[in-house]
């Protein structure tokens, strides 16, 4: 009974109505805008301070900061830029095959989908935020590009994850000492044929034009090797500046581990993250939790671990989500 066309109150006029008036459509977005912001600090406060204490952990920190430690810091701060410049190089790189993308506005689309993120489960924001600044492809169509440039991504770290958890397997005496290079021959013919397969998404083609959905899968195939191989190039440059991130920060907190044991507990942490669903206000403490259990194998420095990590959270993810949110504020629909 709501579509019936015969008054004023009828559904169809009303929608029409709703949808021709400008006005109207500013005032809803206003409102969702509000909702945003109000969600997004509501989650960061439950998630900094109640669930995570991280108010706590910092007044049980003796910060004593000297020149050096500012420079860390700063240079972190630096390498998170660099970190989603590259980001959103992958990510003009994949749009512009089909639109014409600049740099701000890729910068734009990370940072939104970085905010989202922040309060929605597995990262689907990401998605969703980088969308809005696609304006010919198809919104679908821009979502699934994302999930190439993602790939890249997790090849890169399970690569250097399940390396990190072969290593330890040896640390712990789980696996023999002769044993370990077998295990290291297999992850390289694993990853060697993951990263053959990434190269050469052409051959889905023959598939894919089977399928019904072969109208938003056809991106897949829609791309070289060598364009395949420079988004796999920017996966692995992020890598390591995430690496070096943290590599920093253990010297900012003065937790006591090599160089080694910091790679391997690092790369390791990543892999959980990546692989382990994680559900809105778990995420952080899912980067706490693994980063403890592995820091804790070479280190009893709980709280310095669990600073370095909040830390890097709220380097890579926090402050670009702020800047994300304000680029969200200031976004409008497509005429």
């Amino acid at each position: 009974m709501f579509y019936r066309d015969d008054g004023l109150f009828s559904f169809g006029k009303l929608k029409q109505t709703v949808i021709s008036n400008p006005k109207t459509i500013h005032k809803i977005l206003n409102i969702v805008k509000l909702i945003l912001v109000a969600v997004t600090f509501g989650f960061l406060y439950y998630k900094l301070v109640h669930a995570y204490h991280l108010n706590q952990l910092v007044h049980t920190f003796d910060f004593q900061l000297k020149n050096s430690d500012v420079n860390i810091l700063l240079v972190a701060f630096v390498l998170a830029a660099v970190n989603i410049m590259l980001e959103s190089s992958k990510w003009r790189l994949l749009v512009n095959r089909f639109e014409s993308v600049s740099f701000k506005q890729a910068i734009k689309a990370v940072c939104a989908g970085m905010t989202l993120s922040i309060i929605t489960p597995n990262q689907i924001g990401d998605f969703a935020g980088r969308v809005l600044y696609i304006r010919k492809m198809g919104k679908l169509n821009g979502a699934l590009v994302t999930v190439i440039g993602h790939t890249a991504q997790v090849l890169i770290t399970v690569a250097f994850g399940l390396m990190s958890y072969i290593w330890f397997a040896g640390e712990q005496n789980i696996i023999r000492a002769e044993q370990i290079t077998l295990y290291y021959i297999a992850l390289l013919i694993l990853v060697a044929l993951s990263i053959y397969a990434y190269l050469n998404l052409k051959q889905l083609q023959p598939w894919i034009q089977k399928s019904r959905f072969k109208r938003y899968l056809e991106v897949f195939y829609g791309y070289s090797r060598g364009e395949l191989l420079e988004i796999l190039i920017m996966a692995f440059l992020r890598w390591t500046v995430v690496n070096i991130e943290f590599i920093l920060l253990v010297h900012f907190f003065d937790i006591d581990v090599s160089t080694r044991e910091v790679f391997a507990c690092v790369n390791a942490t990543l892999l959980v993250q990546t692989l382990v669903p994680s559900f809105i206000l778990l995420d952080l403490g899912i980067r706490g939790a693994s980063a403890l259990w592995f820091f804790g194998a070479f280190t009893n420095q709980p709280d310095s671990v669990l600073l370095m990590t909040y830390s890097i959270w709220v380097i890579n993810i926090f402050a670009p989500g702020m800047l994300g949110l304000y680029y969200l504020l200031r976004w409008k629909p497509e005429a």
